[in-house]
């Protein structure tokens, strides 16, 4: 209640507006935190780009492809939060579907050598997100675009499982992998909680955050959505580079991580594979 519902960009036409108050910090963006909370997906995106070239890693044009769209996600997130246009919103939410579809992509094609499969696959993949952008350009239901893309998620979800179960259980590389599916899972699950007592709270949380000061800032809860689905997307998308190279040797690659937190997948060299024997 009280929002501001215009701005420099004109009268917001976006379907959502958060639990933030507009214009409260900067006079050209909307949602402050809700914002530059968007960072972190563009930053790990880019180091994962980073990493997977650098490896030299077997179709790696196709994984940075599958980083270079989370970081399309973190930056329509932030010109949508800092406008609350329609358009902007669109940045935000169809570049989720696709990145989503790139996931599908990648991992239905492990295990389909012929050019047929990879032909039809390529086709489903490219053609689904291109009638849901229809749809939802007509039908502009923020619930319909959730809930296709928690299914999507839950696909996704159910395929790196099934390459999980092709990787041989002593493999160090399926450890990995599994303490990265865990992890994002757990960091994906956390998120979704704090955005639903965001939406369901909000005038109850903004009242507290107005009697505190400062410290109200920890109180961003979908700014604590964007960190930790940055984190959680990030470790998917190592995990299911890391089962779709294990599936071609699962000795020749393994989980590292910098600064003890970000994880990236690196190519062993032979003298390792030699011990680990």
């Amino acid at each position: 209640a009280g929002q501001l519902t215009s701005g420099p960009w004109g009268p917001h036409t976006a379907t959502l507006d958060w639990c933030e108050q507009n214009y409260e910090h900067f006079l050209y963006i909307a949602e402050t935190w809700n914002s530059f909370s968007n960072i972190p997906f563009v930053l790990l995106a880019l180091y994962g780009m980073h990493t997977t070239l650098r490896e030299g890693l077997p179709n790696q044009v196709r994984y940075a492809l599958q980083h270079a769209m989370i970081a399309f996600i973190g930056i329509g997130s932030f010109l949508f939060h800092a406008t609350l246009l329609w358009h902007a919103q669109l940045l935000d939410e169809l570049p989720m579907i696709y990145a989503s579809f790139q996931a599908i992509y990648c991992i239905l094609l492990e295990g389909r050598p012929s050019s047929s499969g990879s032909l039809l696959t390529k086709i489903a993949c490219a053609g689904i997100p291109a009638l849901f952008t229809a749809i939802y350009l007509v039908y502009p239901n923020p619930v319909f675009h959730q809930i296709v893309y928690g299914a999507l998620q839950l696909f996704i979800t159910y395929r790196m499982q099934l390459l999980l179960g092709k990787i041989p259980p002593e493999s160090k590389l399926k450890k990995d992998c599994t303490h990265l599916l865990k992890t994002g899972s757990a960091l994906t699950v956390l998120a979704f909680a704090i955005w639903n007592v965001d939406n369901i709270m909000c005038d109850s949380i903004t009242a507290w955050r107005d009697s505190v000061g400062w410290i109200g800032v920890l109180s961003q809860g979908h700014g604590w959505w964007h960190l930790l689905v940055a984190c959680g997307s990030n470790r998917f998308v190592v995990a299911l580079i890391g089962l779709a190279c294990g599936l071609k040797d699962h000795e020749a690659y393994e989980v590292s991580y910098s600064l003890y937190a970000f994880p990236y997948l690196r190519k062993v060299n032979s003298g390792e594979v030699s011990k680990s024997k």
